[in-house]
């Protein structure tokens, strides 16, 4: 649990007062790199948090300051932030730390601030790429100064406070001359400088997300465009064929435009432009002239349900690394000999009319991702050493796929196979060469019987058969050391092998609906086990004669089962929560 988790505070807002304790850990953190202050520092880093209102904004941000300056003047500092924060001068405290940063940082900062914020850090890559800034250097600078953070989504976060300094420095630049800002971010001002025929030569990123009109503005005043935002704008019908003359557009994100069912031919001449988001529209055809769109590293068309079709200009894409069309009416992938090469991303699930992957689709050899979930394809071509980078593999309901070969020396760098709800009749014999495997999914298929062995599998976590039409698990005494999660469920097996005791890992186990009558002794030692499922095992009569020893045990489900007495040894077993069945 993170010192944020203690003190009940949200990452995005911290605000919540924390402890001296909980305050010295986090200023060691930021300052320091571990938990405690070394021995020579103790004394300063506990005046800091004794002197300092103590919510983590404030803790991370006078931490992050401290390492910007030679130790020589962490004395002075401490004053002027002391001082700062007791005044209730948030603001100040941020000027330091804005001040700290170099230019780049400085400039990365004010567009998260004033665009990102929510939004994947891949968007904003393509425009500071073009600027020659650095992000990675950047964002990381970032975060170790506590301006932003990134979620479990790989998003941007800010907190209100940092958010609002950033865009007060944007404002203060120029003022209401909103066509000399950098950013513009407020429809009005965009609709101000048009207004007034003047050109804003500075704007790089437009962000007109949720505007109301049906057609965007002439966007001639707009010379330096780079980024074009129109997200989630309900009402939009058109988009200006002045578009076509912004030449140095690298991101165009139409997202959520529901209404919108045609793009400007000049979209497809926009021969810089890297990113393309049309996703939850109503387009029909992604127009492309010449050289437009040969740069494009995002293509993102999903739920576009009216789209039948791919130029054919999109299989010649040298630089292409994510095209996501899933849930459309496409029927084919083009493919051209030399193009999609650094594709690393396809992702086509729910594309109904799609029978078949492109030939030469095992030859991309950066591809990691392969989405192919609810299609109608009936083949997965992976050659001898075909498909060397991917790691996800996901075919659920495919109800037409009966057979996956996997010759041997392919897919090595595996770690997710996904064929839950599909038309697999028996279990692929490459899948137990696939030594990165960690996640398998075969529920509801139509697989009836395991290898032998799963000795290769060493680093295999999650296995789930439930639903499929497995009759026996086989014995894998030694093998599957690192099984976490294991479901059985709703399957043919009737007895489960003595060497249970080998899943030393495994933390939740599914054995619903089993005609088993009995559990291995073996069981006992499984004592990582958090969950163990038993509902509707109608045979089953006793549990463990020491179940006790399963010490990490927090949830029991028995519900109908025919078992009546449960040990009097679980009455120690305080943590356990136990479904359909009570003490007497």
């Amino acid at each position: 649990m993170s010192i944020l988790d203690k003190a009940n505070a949200d990452p995005k807002y911290k605000l919540n007062e924390l402890t001296r304790y909980q305050a010295l850990t986090l200023f060691s953190r930021h300052l320091f790199g571990k938990d405690s202050p070394p021995e020579a520092y103790k004394s300063l880093s506990w005046d800091v948090v004794s002197g300092i209102k103590r919510i983590p904004l404030i803790v991370e941000h006078i931490g992050s300051a401290f390492r910007q300056k030679r130790e020589e003047l962490w004395k002075d500092t401490f004053k002027k932030l002391k001082d700062d924060v007791y005044n209730n001068n948030l603001q100040d405290l941020l000027h330091i730390t804005y001040e700290s940063l170099d230019h780049e940082q400085q400039q990365i900062f004010l567009d998260i601030a004033c665009f990102f914020i929510g939004s994947s850090k891949q968007i904003p890559t393509y425009m500071w790429d073009s600027c020659g800034f650095l992000p990675k250097r950047g964002i990381e600078a970032l975060i170790d100064s506590s301006l932003i953070g990134i979620d479990k989504d790989d998003k941007l976060i800010m907190d209100d406070q940092s958010r609002d300094f950033g865009r007060k420095i944007v404002y203060l630049e120029h003022q209401e001359e909103f066509q000399l800002h950098s950013r513009l971010w407020i429809y009005e001002q965009a609709l101000h400088v048009l207004d007034n025929n003047k050109t804003a030569t500075n704007v790089k990123v437009l962000n007109l997300s949720s505007c109301p009109f049906s057609r965007t503005l002439d966007l001639f005043a707009f010379k330096s465009l780079e980024i074009l935002i129109l997200e989630n704008c309900e009402n939009l019908e058109e988009i200006h064929p002045s578009i076509e003359d912004s030449k140095s557009l690298v991101s165009l994100n139409i997202g959520g435009c529901r209404r919108l069912e045609k793009l400007p031919i000049g979209v497809g001449r926009l021969e810089e432009l890297k990113e393309l988001l049309i996703n939850d529209t109503a387009i029909q055809e992604i127009p492309m002239s010449g050289d437009g769109l040969m740069k494009l590293e995002t293509l993102n068309a999903s739920c576009c349900g009216r789209l039948e079709e791919l130029p054919a200009g999109v299989g010649r894409m040298e630089k292409l690394r994510e095209l996501v069309i899933n849930d459309t009416a496409i029927r084919e992938i083009p493919m051209s000999k030399w193009g999609l090469k650094e594709l690393h991303t396809l992702n086509v699930s729910g594309c109904r009319s799609l029978e078949e992957l492109p030939i030469g689709v095992e030859g991309l050899e950066k591809l990691r991702e392969l989405l192919i979930n609810d299609t109608a394809i009936r083949k997965i071509p992976i050659g001898r050493h075909g498909f060397r980078e991917l790691k996800t593999m996901c075919a659920s309901y495919c109800e037409e796929l009966a057979q996956l070969p996997i010759p041997s020396r392919s897919l090595w760098l595996l770690t997710k196979l996904d064929l839950s709800h599909s038309g697999i009749e028996e279990f692929p014999e490459g899948i137990v060469n696939l030594r990165s495997l960690t996640q398998l999914d075969l529920s509801y298929s139509w697989v009836e019987k395991l290898p032998r062995s799963f000795k290769s599998l060493v680093y295999l976590s999650q296995l789930n058969l439930s639903h499929s039409g497995i009759r026996e698990f086989p014995n894998f005494e030694g093998y599957m050391k690192w099984l976490t999660h294991l479901d059985l469920s709703h399957t043919g097996i009737e007895e489960l092998p003595k060497s249970m005791n080998s899943l030393k890992e495994v933390t939740h186990l599914n054995l619903s609906y089993l005609g088993i009558k009995r559990l291995p002794q073996s069981m006992e030692d499984l004592v990582s086990l958090q969950h163990l499922l038993l509902r509707g095992c109608y045979l089953l009569r006793h549990l463990l004669d020491s179940i006790e020893r399963l010490t990490s045990l927090t949830k029991l489900d028995l519900q109908s089962t025919r078992i009546v007495e449960l040990p009097p040894e679980m009455r120690n077993m305080k943590n356990l929560k136990i479904l359909g069945h009570s003490w007497n």
